[in-house]
């Protein structure tokens, strides 16, 4: 009777008993870092965080050496999301939520002038000019800020050219600044949002509209008060909720530590120095030419890199770009080919080839093999295998997204059954 009535009410199972594998992988990346990284690296930039936003003199703490006794980029150039996973990791997932949080308040203080730095480098010599020129004292923070930034990067010569400008340039105003610095620090926050969930098992916030979702994924990491989580008048500035003589030294110690003669008119040169932000997109395979013929006259004369000839039979890494020899006895090591051993370093086993003389894609998972078809098709869709027609052949969107879906989702195991075995001669 008991079986029966289990048999006959319906399993349920929510979305919340859903189980993800993000915070067991941190685990076990957690328990490799050691061998990864240097171990002391973050701790090593977080002190010196904490030594400049709490100096009143400013410029503590900006060794340039890392307490391994190493060389170390200036903190300016580092990038605060990879500190934060290195943090996480180091410290094993033990760390309480406080730390997390007093972590994130630092490092979102560090994006945030980076990203300050980046914008006002597209501010032309005149708008930097008569930022530099107003009244500090009569201004608000947020102002007095971007005063002071605007003086310490027209010392070095720091600006936009005439041809660097476009029409957006001419137009800059408190509210497109604000805008620009919430695009390159939203995604920090994002990033700490996601391990403070797998990390603390917090519910995720819902998603806020666009306008106030700063003040959204604040309150949720406790940055700003939860009562102001809905509120589109949370900005930049109040998130980092620092003093203003805080705020003006701390930009100002980091343009000091600019990798630049002081003396170095604006060029060319100055731009790679400052601090890249920008957003990253997904991982995706190589972008291919759309004209076969292009990919086969360029690849076609291309030397290898270990045996430093020419493949008589090349393959294309679509994932790195390296091009193999194929069955070859040139590139083989204990009897195994060249492809199998770059599978190993590239993919941990899973490689993905074009090979040039027959427009066929190969890919090699482990120690099998699958003969996946071609992604370049003629005017009639038609594959052209080892290209004996000798036809014009074209780049298929739709089967090269396939692939690349296949490869971002691991699914080739299941999606692939016709598989053989490479007997390590691949």
């Amino acid at each position: 009777m008991r079986a029966d009535r289990e048999e006959q009410q319906p399993h349920h199972r929510s979305d919340c008993a859903r189980k993800y594998c993000t915070g067991r992988l941190i685990s076990v990346l957690a328990t490799q870092s050691n061998m990864l990284i240097e171990c002391h690296s973050s701790n090593d930039l977080l002190l010196e965080l904490i030594n400049m936003l709490h100096s009143r003199s400013g410029g503590v703490g900006t060794s340039s050496k890392s307490s391994a006794g190493g060389p170390r980029l200036p903190l300016v150039l580092q990038e605060p999301s990879w500190v934060l996973l290195k943090f996480v990791l180091f410290s094993k997932l033990q760390t309480d939520w406080e730390n997390f949080v007093t972590v994130v308040r630092l490092l979102f203080t560090l994006q945030s002038m980076r990203a300050l730095h980046s914008v006002v480098a597209k501010f032309s010599k005149d708008e930097q000019l008569a930022w530099t020129q107003k009244n500090i004292s009569e201004c608000d923070d947020f102002q007095a800020l971007l005063g002071v930034t605007c003086r310490e990067l027209s010392r070095l010569g720091i600006h936009a050219t005439v041809g660097e400008m476009d029409i957006t340039s001419y137009v800059w105003s408190i509210q497109s600044v604000e805008t620009n610095l919430q695009s390159l620090c939203v995604p920090l926050l994002r990033e700490a949002v996601l391990l403070g969930h797998h990390m603390y098992e917090k519910p995720l916030p819902t998603s806020p509209p666009v306008s106030s979702e700063l003040a959204h994924l604040a309150a949720w990491l406790d940055l700003v008060p939860s009562s102001s989580h809905t509120s589109s008048s949370i900005t930049t500035v109040k998130v980092l909720n620092l003093p203003r003589e805080v705020l003006l030294q701390f930009s100002c110690d980091l343009v000091s530590q600019l990798p630049l003669p002081r003396d170095m008119p604006h060029s060319p040169l100055t731009d790679p120095l400052m601090p890249l932000v920008q957003n990253w997109g997904r991982p995706r395979l190589l972008t291919l030419p759309r004209l076969y013929g292009k990919l086969y006259l360029h690849y076609r004369h291309v030397k290898c890199k270990v045996c430093r000839g020419v493949p008589h039979d090349p393959a294309l890494c679509l994932v790195c770009g390296q091009l193999v020899c194929v069955r070859s006895q040139c590139c083989q090591w204990l009897n195994t080919g060249e492809c199998t051993k770059h599978a190993q370093k590239c993919g941990a086993g899973t490689a993905i080839y074009l090979v040039i003389m027959s427009s066929t894609v190969v890919i090699i998972r482990g120690e099998r093999v699958y003969l996946w078809g071609s992604v370049y098709l003629d005017q009639h869709d038609e594959e052209d295998i080892d290209l004996k027609r000798g036809k014009p052949l074209y780049l298929s969107e739709t089967r090269y997204n396939c692939l690349n879906q296949q490869w971002i989702s691991h699914s080739f195991d299941h999606t692939l059954k016709r598989w053989g075995w490479h007997q390590q001669q691949f």
